[in-house]
């Protein structure tokens, strides 16, 4: 099964993290590494999935939105990071978004369904629900306090079943390696969603944490979701950096075992 993972223009280099290389290798994929140049739709056909890595932050100048808080960012690598998602997102293939990729996925979710109600009678609108936002702080302590980036910082509340794909359908404390400053506000009280993670008519949490709001900010930051029915592709991402800790279950959960993967083809 190849994963098609793009590479970011550095100055006159292109960039990704290893441990994005390694950490779809060990789970049994084959990296194929993109850069802008290469035909979105092209790859699309050729490559069984999409992987989103982390990286700069998001330009909210093509979201029509100033910039007040958004760092070393980038248009060209945002578009040619859209462009992919757009290829892969009618295919059917799989789409999976960490970090920078989670809020790429997220942005173009919400900008795209912004005015569509959460529910057939509410008047609560997409927009409303979830709203990016350029910076939080005190929610990320990995490098203040020079923690590894393999280490996890803090918790999160995780369902485990639409994670991994475990049986208990109950939500637990999970520690995380977040490492971010974007994030998306989640305006859903916590016992809400102890009750139904489903916020949009197509997006379910999958972690949150209330970590870097202040008191009375009521909501919460939304740290993994997954999207049904939104595009042909199942979707899903996480705030967090799995790649660095090795959690190669989180993306054969998503991706599926090469077996399988093997399985169907020769069928």
């Amino acid at each position: 099964m190849i994963i098609a993972l793009p590479i970011g223009p550095e100055e006159d280099k292109y960039f990704i993290n290893q441990a994005y290389v390694d950490y779809v290798k060990t789970a049994g994929y084959e990296p194929l590494l993109v850069a802008p140049e290469n035909n979105p739709n092209s790859i699309a056909n050729y490559a069984d999935g999409l992987l989103l890595p982390g990286g700069k932050d998001i330009d909210p100048i093509f979201y029509g939105e100033d910039n007040w808080a958004s760092q070393w960012c980038d248009a060209k690598k945002d578009e040619f990071e859209r462009n992919l998602f757009w290829a892969f997102a009618p295919t059917g293939k799989p789409i999976f978004g960490i970090c920078r990729g989670f809020q790429l996925i997220a942005r173009e979710y919400i900008f795209n369904n912004r005015e569509l109600s959460v529910t057939k009678s509410s008047e609560t609108t997409v927009e409303e629900r979830l709203v990016y936002e350029q910076h939080i702080g005190d929610h990320s302590q990995s490098e203040f306090f020079k923690i590894r980036r393999s280490m996890p910082s803090h918790f999160v509340v995780a369902r485990d079943d639409l994670l991994y794909g475990s049986e208990e359908k109950v939500p637990n404390y999970t520690s995380v390696n977040s490492m971010h400053h974007q994030y998306v506000h989640l305006h859903r009280e916590d016992h809400q969603l102890w009750k139904s993670t489903k916020v949009t008519p197509h997006i379910w949490v999958t972690a949150w944490t209330s970590r870097g709001l202040d008191k009375d900010d009521s909501g919460l930051v939304c740290e993994g979701f997954i999207i049904k029915d939104w595009t042909p592709s199942p979707i899903a991402g996480v705030q967090w950096h799995p790649e660095e800790m090795m959690d190669i279950q989180l993306i054969q959960h998503h991706f599926g075992h090469e077996e399988k993967v093997s399985e169907k083809k020769n069928a």
